[in-house]
């Protein structure tokens, strides 16, 4: 229930260091579909999983149950969201449409067509009805679903890219195909602020960190960047990560929850592998190694320790951090052993005791004590009690001291 899903995010210690994923759960989620993109929602109860036949389906990640298999798109989903309500899902697809799921009824709210396939789309982080969306041959817009109005988001030309909003919806960040980065104000759509990407490579995504402090952007020229806002506002590099073994495009990439990592997955088709590095080392951290099948995607858990891998198969897999289980702390004098030890038994500790020695047993060592009836064992005597003639007694209690007397 949604009660229970609260009690128990709310046992976790929001002051905990953040654990990084270490093991694979053994066999993926039971979607039903062939997983391309997935996205949790703000608690992480629940899970939106865009498929490559189109379909869209809701997963309840507590109990990993089914909730929704809604059809509407043909084509592969390129990008899918929650609404700030968490009452509503959209989805982008190949098939040139945006479309606003009611998750409640499993039914299409609104449904929106393009002139070419949706690469990306993002709802403001404040407000329902906006959307920016990234078409992959025309120009970045904003769409008003209320009002139905498009918009570009930098007019003229070098506008087609990747955008993404800030997690307070306070900017946008818009990456060009000439490596130009535009701070572009979320209100009146100014420029701010612009800076180019080494080399000029082209944007292909921008994900930002849960404060809004830090961005990683993937280029073109196969190195991930990440950029953090000094004390100015202004946007620094401080890293640069590239995939130095197998000179490889980089697929996906994220944050952890406390932004002190980056994770990322690249090309290789034949490892499923993910990288991880401190946000401003280049000296890789460490790597989760899991089946021969190529990364699609990664998503970071918004409450846990907890990351969500799609291969290039479809399939979902979910990486924990090993958990040391302290039994001392539900039996203290439950012993842990550093080592294996030999224990010796006591001498009547594996003897074969009968029923019937048992119970004698158990008759020698337990008196029984009499609670219902009264003593009749000379010297025992009860004072009785009788009240002063001014207080206030029941009448039926008079007629017990009258019939004592």
């Amino acid at each position: 229930s949604s009660m229970a899903r609260v009690a128990l995010l709310g046992a976790l210690d929001p002051f905990a260091s953040t654990a990084l994923p270490e093991t694979r759960e053994l066999t993926p989620l039971e979607l039903g579909g062939s997983a391309v993109v997935a996205k949790f929602n703000e608690d992480g109860s629940l899970l939106a999983v865009g498929c490559r036949d189109g379909r869209v389906i809701l997963c309840d990640f507590m109990t990993r149950n089914v909730i929704r298999n809604m059809t509407a798109h043909f084509l592969p989903i390129t990008s899918i969201g929650w609404s700030p309500c968490n009452k509503q899902i959209y989805s982008t697809s190949a098939d040139w449409s945006l479309i606003i799921w009611d998750i409640l009824n499993g039914t299409v709210h609104k449904k929106f067509y393009f002139n070419g396939p949706i690469l990306h789309a993002q709802i403001h982080p404040k407000d329902e009805n906006i959307f920016v969306v990234c078409p992959l041959v025309d120009p970045v817009v904003i769409l008003n679903v209320r009002t139905e109005e498009r918009q570009p988001l930098v007019k003229g030309a070098g506008g087609i890219g990747s955008a993404a909003y800030s997690p307070n919806g306070e900017f946008l960040m818009l990456g060009n195909n000439k490596g130009v980065i535009s701070v572009i104000n979320s209100v009146t759509y100014k420029v701010e602020r612009t800076f180019k990407v080494k080399g000029g490579a082209s944007v292909k995504f921008i994900q930002f960190d849960r404060t809004g402090n830090h961005v990683v952007i993937n280029s073109s020229d196969k190195v991930l960047r990440v950029y953090s806002k000094n004390t100015k506002g202004i946007w620094e590099g401080t890293n640069e990560i590239i995939d130095s073994i197998n000179r490889l495009q980089w697929k996906c990439a994220c944050f952890s929850s406390d932004s002190d990592y980056v994770f990322a997955g690249n090309a290789e088709r034949a490892a499923h592998n993910i990288y991880y590095w401190m946000r401003e080392y280049r000296d890789i951290a460490g790597t989760l190694e899991g089946p021969k099948e190529g990364v699609l995607n990664i998503e970071w858990h918004p409450k846990q320790s907890i990351l969500l891998s799609i291969s290039t198969s479809g399939a979902t897999y979910v990486w924990k951090p090993n958990t040391v289980i302290h039994w001392s702390a539900f039996a203290p004098d439950f012993l842990e052993l550093e080592e294996n030890v030999t224990y010796t038994e006591r001498e009547d500790e594996l003897d074969i005791v009968s029923e019937e020695e048992e119970s004698e047993n158990m008759t020698d060592e337990e008196e029984h004590v009499d609670v219902v009836n009264l003593s009749d064992d000379e010297g025992s005597y009860v004072l009785p009690s009788v009240p002063d003639a001014d207080t206030d007694v029941p009448d039926f209690f008079k007629d017990i001291l009258r019939a004592g007397q």
